[in-house]
């Protein structure tokens, strides 16, 4: 078992992975939140009787579409699609950190799964985790010159999370770069596809725009320009948060030493497009933006290889300035990252308060068990 870890590192990953998802599946029935993940898997479950909610502009049709073979299941079975799904992007997230030639590349995986927010909303109904799994394919696609693949792959990402179109505009920018003209085109072919078959369904082309319920300005009111630089430890942790600052600090030293290369400029630029928007949208209270934190957790996949090269700074910082026998901080460092998410501290993740059943549910179930309990006859139960 040594010997095929050590030659195929990512089996040791896939192993910690399993041992993890396995274990919360089976100890916590939560749902990651208690509104829209699980109006999503109503979504998804409800569209085998239902086709129309495979072009509900609000439950994403890619989203649907995917998870609807899992969500008749039962809540546990969209559960089971996103950890399928954040697994997927965990590998994909591996495979760039090798194209890009970054040492210790089996880290980035465990760096998406050690994010406590990433690990909590796996075991939800929500769009970000799908989102991750396009971003991480977009990546790995362009990585190996696969322009037309990402290119078709990523114009399906609006369909997923409309931000989707932040990270069409970034890649559309590398190709521009990279004289990929005849792949730009392929951008715009999601909406092409989605616009065709909108038509049995609203009668309208442009159904993608009209129907579009993120167009005005949010009813949710307006934020901090800091609001998401205060909320990132508690996304990714604290020694992941310390990562993410020294890779950023790394590549934009590299930047203006005009010694960083064109892919890691992809990766940086696609995060901070992506958390630069989101602020603005939330600063600003547009396109009815809340603030919620978990949006970022949809682009993991360049956060964890941007803490890839934090971490690889600090190794070759310790070799270069002190003495390749202190080697061993490098490694408590990564110690402290597996740890911390299983500590008590409020930027960990928490599991009887994140993972657990929530109250309202416990309540709403308490209130349907009463109604058949003393067989009161309803056609419907609001509460």
């Amino acid at each position: 078992m040594l010997v095929a870890i050590k030659k195929y590192p990512f089996l040791l990953f896939s192993l910690f992975f399993l041992a993890l998802s396995g274990g919360a599946l089976f100890l916590y029935d939560g749902t990651g939140d208690s509104g829209d993940s699980v109006l999503h898997y109503l979504y998804a479950r409800e569209s085998f009787t239902h086709p129309e909610n495979l072009l509900n502009h609000w439950a994403k049709p890619i989203f649907t579409l995917l998870a609807a073979p899992f969500a008749q299941l039962g809540f546990i079975g969209i559960k089971l699609f996103n950890v399928i799904v954040t697994f997927s992007t965990c590998y994909f997230t591996y495979k760039s950190a090798q194209k890009l030639g970054l040492k210790n590349s089996v880290l980035a995986p465990f760096f998406i799964l050690l994010s406590p927010l990433v690990f909590i909303l796996m075991f939800s109904g929500l769009t970000e985790p799908l989102f991750a799994l396009f971003c991480a394919l977009g990546i790995n696609f362009t990585l190996k010159k696969s322009y037309y693949s990402a290119a078709i792959l990523l114009s399906f990402i609006p369909f997923v999370r409309s931000e989707g179109l932040i990270i069409i505009g970034v890649f559309a920018l590398y190709f521009l770069i990279q004289k990929e003209f005849k792949a730009i085109l392929f951008f715009g072919l999601g909406h092409l596809v989605y616009s065709l078959v909108g038509i049995f369904v609203y009668y309208d082309f442009f159904w993608i725009i009209t129907q579009n319920p993120y167009q005005t300005s949010s009813h949710y009111g307006f934020g901090e320009w800091d609001h998401f630089v205060k909320q990132l430890p508690f996304i990714v942790g604290l020694p992941l948060f310390g990562l993410l600052i020294i890779g950023g600090m790394s590549l934009g030293i590299q930047i203006i030493q005009k010694k960083i290369n064109l892919q890691l400029l992809l990766i940086l630029g696609a995060f901070v497009a992506f958390f630069v928007a989101h602020t603005l949208f939330w600063r600003f209270g547009l396109f009815h933006s809340m603030g919620l934190t978990r949006v970022l957790i949809g682009v993991s996949p360049f956060f964890a290889l941007i803490m890839l090269i934090g971490a690889n700074t600090i190794e070759r910082l310790i070799k270069q300035k002190l003495n390749a026998r202190f080697i061993y901080v490098f490694y408590l460092l990564i110690a402290y990252v597996f740890i911390f998410p299983f500590t008590s501290n409020r930027a960990a993740i928490e599991p009887q308060k994140s993972m657990a059943k929530a109250s309202d549910l416990k309540t709403i179930e308490a209130i349907r068990n009463r109604v058949v309990e003393k067989n009161i006859q309803v056609k419907r139960l609001v509460y």
